[in-house]
Order: C-alpha cells, then structure tokens, then sequence
C-alpha cells in the first residue's frame, strides 16, 4: 500500500500492489516446477542407456543360464557399464569352453578305457578256456599290458586333476633353463635315436616353477621320444627379452589344422596312431599358461617332424638363483 499526497488538490493518492505479489509467487511457483521437471528430465535420459544395458545384460544372462551357451553382449563405446559387460562375456567363454573340454573329457576317457576293458574281458575269457600252462602265461603277459595301459591312463588323468586344481601354489624363482633341461636330457636312452642337444652358450635365466617345468619338460621329451624316427633335438637360445626353448624330432609331426586341437585333453593328432593318451601337450601348454610363456607347434626345418616351441619371459639372476 502506498499512499502520495496531491497537495494542489488537496487529496490521497493510494497505490495498491496486491496483484503484482500474487503474480511474484505464482511465477516462482512455475519456475520451480519447470526447473525440477528439466532436472528429472535430464536424468532420465542420462539413466536410460544405463536401463537399457542392465536390461541387456539380464537377458543374455538369463538366456546363458537356459542353455543358450552362446548369449553374449555386443560392446558398446557408450555403454556405462562396459567393464562389466567384458567380464560377463569373458565369464561365459570360460563356461563355456569349460564344458566342452568337460564333454571332450569324458568322451575321450570313455573311449580309451573301453579298449583296454574289453581286452581284459577277452584275455580272462581265453585263460579260462586255455589248456596249457603256455597259453595260460602268454594270456596272462597280455592282461598284464591291458592293466598297465589302464594305470598310465589314469596316472595322466591324475596329473592333469592336479593342473586343473585352483589352489595350486607355484614355488617362483629365477632358474637357469640350461641347468634344468641338461639332466632331464641326460635321462634320455638313445637306443634308436640320435640325440642332439644344442644349449645357448649363455646362462638362460627364467622365472619358474622347478618341479613343474621338469613335467613339462619332461613331457615334451617323452613325445619326441614315442613318435621320433631316428632324430631327437633339444635346443635352448637366449634372446633379449625371452628365452626359448624347442624340442623336435622328425616324426609325422601334426598338421596345421589340428595343431589348436592337440593342446586340448585326449585329443591326438591324426597321423600320431593308437599311441598315448593325448594328455602330453595339454599338460605342457597348462604348465607353460602358468608360467605367461607362449607354446607353438611348428614344423621342423631341419628333421621334419614337429617342432615345439616355448617362449619364456627372460629374468635377472638373483644371489639365491639355481
């Protein structure tokens, strides 16, 4: 209320501003309005590729879980979980590899064991039909090959249990490769195999695992020795990051297309035969996927026959090195 007083009239101007204070709140009360409604309306648009992700990621796990063992999620650059994301695919790549190997396993195993059960049937099956001490001996000489075929084979299933273990614990520590593959070596027997070992003039010093790498190793040589003809080498050379080691022979070596397969258990190479289980280089390429070494199976230049090849991280010697 305002009052002005008209002297040359001799009156009261009176000016009133009711109106315009209602005007003040009913503007305040829209601006407030339309800031909040811009406010929810920018979140929502901020949250819904974030929605629309999780929603993704629900289905696919859902479809993952029904059987749908290739459900995956198509990256995005936008995506606000992108990590998480990675991680829900490489999480059903392991699974699902995870249980092809088991299938893999299990028919392989199967196959391998019905072989030498049925021998055992059939040789116990001639001992009780044989006449004379001479048969009875040889049938018994046969049962005692089919059984010790059966403990290799579940000797190997064995070790490569205790490589799928998770809690196993690695004893790291620099070792000398040289040093470590020289007696592995010298349990070699020559009998029909020229041998030749070619070690690097230089100490070849890696970080390993004793007791695990002299498997692998030994694994390695335990191959070369089955399927090589003639010919069996052993080679060390030392790079300036890696150290490589490679065993050859010049067997029928494994073709290309099925040398990703034969790292997998009981899986052999077609032109290997009836011989082994298969398990040699699975148990190789676990042992060297410890270790961050790279495993490759080539052809070699020189024998022919297949050449396995392993790079390993080069390390300092430390004072308790071995």
């Amino acid at each position: 209320l305002i009052n002005y007083f008209l002297p040359h009239r001799q009156a009261v101007l009176t000016l009133t501003v009711d109106s315009l204070g209602n005007t003040d709140e009913q503007t305040s009360i829209t601006l407030t309005l339309a800031f909040y409604s811009g406010l929810i309306l920018i979140l929502l648009l901020c949250l819904y590729p974030l929605v629309r992700r999780l929603m993704l990621l629900q289905e696919s796990a859902r479809a993952f879980g029904a059987g749908d063992l290739n459900a995956r999620l198509q990256p995005s650059r936008w995506s606000y979980i992108g990590s998480l994301e990675v991680a829900f695919n490489q999480m059903a790549e392991q699974v699902q590899s995870l249980l092809a190997d088991n299938r893999l396993l299990s028919r392989a195993v199967s196959h391998d064991l019905k072989t030498p059960i049925a021998r055992l049937r059939f040789g116990f099956e001639m001992l009780e039909e044989s006449q004379s001490a001479e048969q009875s001996a040889r049938y018994l000489a046969r049962i005692g090959q089919d059984l010790a075929a059966m403990e290799a084979l579940i000797n190997r299933l064995l070790d490569y249990a205790k490589l799928e273990e998770g809690h196993i614990k690695l004893d790291m520590q620099p070792l000398n490769l040289n040093h470590l593959v020289a007696p592995l070596w010298d349990q070699l027997v020559g009998g029909r195999h020229q041998l030749q070992c070619e070690l690097c003039p230089e100490a070849a010093w890696i970080e390993g695992d004793k007791h695990y790498l002299s498997m692998l190793i030994n694994n390695l040589l335990s191959n070369a020795e089955r399927y090589g003809q003639q010919h069996i080498c052993l080679r060390t050379v030392r790079h300036k990051q890696t150290v490589e080691l490679s065993i050859s022979d010049d067997g029928p070596g494994i073709p290309l297309q099925e040398r990703s397969a034969v790292l997998k258990p009981f899986v052999r190479g077609s032109a290997s035969g009836p011989h082994g289980h298969g398990m040699g280089l699975a148990i190789a390429e676990r042992i060297a996927s410890w270790h961050k070494a790279n495993i490759s199976l080539d052809t070699d230049e020189r024998l022919g026959g297949l050449c396995v090849r392993i790079i390993f991280n080069a390390c300092a010697p430390t004072q308790t090195a071995h």
